[in-house]
């Protein structure tokens, strides 16, 4: 018989101590910020988890909780040529992945046998209702998938050959060693008033914490270009310009700044008659 209320205690004893415990409900642990990192490695068309034996990588995959103790890998097919995928609605179909470059997210399903899963998709995680749901936030959101599939990192395809950046992951930070590769140039151009800045194609929209360096424009001393998080908070981080003969204005480091589910940034300006700024992504910090 269930007892009333996870607050009441109860008195467990092991070998080493004994005392008053509690139950914690499964929605709460599954909802829980991890403290150890989901380890991923990107090559330049394959996507792997480094699990083994004297590493295992624990998972919430629905309601089951799992140890990874082998390597998952994924190698990235071109459009057509019959890699597997999970489609917006949590399926996974035999298809080619790569029709964009842009941002795709990992996941690893269970089959019934317990046969672990590991393909890509185009969808962001989240936390929706549907078949084979459970608490855990970070899963795809598919509403009529055909398992539960957890979240456990994203790459970016730069082009639909395909070819992956070389993003190397440590804890939860990816690093980035080409920064034009998540970087957009005329940054709040012709306005003093907040604009949105879109890198969708170039970072995750799950609420990512972003951190690079931004340049700023070639215009009159005093010039000055913003970047921030939301139209609100669109001056969290500046940088100025020195004179119009300037042409590699002066850089400087903004982050961390977290993208809208639309992959979008916000910047503005001090005056209306420059070309803009340059901002460049270099760190990423993930939530996995």
């Amino acid at each position: 018989m269930a007892k009333s209320g996870f607050g009441k205690f109860i008195v467990i004893g092991g070998k080493g101590w004994q005392g008053p415990s509690t139950a914690v409900p499964l929605p709460l642990l599954q909802q829980m910020a991890r403290n150890v990192a989901i380890p991923q490695t990107i090559s330049t068309l394959v996507v792997s988890i480094p699990g083994s034996v004297t590493r295992p990588v624990p998972l919430w995959i629905g309601n089951d909780f799992q140890e990874v103790k082998e390597s998952l890998s994924y190698t990235v097919e071109a459009t057509g040529a019959g890699g597997w995928m999970i489609n917006t609605s949590g399926v996974a179909v035999s298809t080619g992945v790569i029709t964009a470059a842009t941002i795709y997210y990992m996941y690893v399903g269970m089959d019934s046998d317990g046969t672990l899963e590991y393909y890509p998709s185009s969808s962001p995680p989240s936390h929706v209702q549907g078949p084979f749901g459970s608490s855990a936030v970070w899963a795809h959101p598919g509403t009529t998938r055909d398992k539960h599939w957890a979240y456990t990192g994203f790459f970016q395809a730069t082009t639909t050959v395909p070819a992956l950046a070389q993003l190397t992951k440590r804890g939860f930070i990816y690093s980035n060693p080409v920064p034009t590769a998540m970087g957009l140039t005329n940054l709040g151009q012709d306005t003093t008033v907040p604009a949105f800045e879109d890198f969708s194609t170039m970072v995750p929209k799950h609420g990512v914490e972003c951190s690079g360096w931004m340049s700023g424009a070639t215009d009159a001393i005093g010039t000055e270009t913003f970047i921030g998080s939301d139209s609100l908070s669109a001056q969290q981080f500046v940088v100025s310009c020195n004179s119009l003969a300037v042409t590699s204005p002066p850089n400087t480091n903004f982050g961390p700044v977290i993208p809208d589910s639309s992959g979008y940034l916000w910047s503005m300006s001090a005056v209306s008659n420059h070309t803009g700024g340059k901002a460049n992504i270099t760190t990423i910090k993930d939530v996995v």
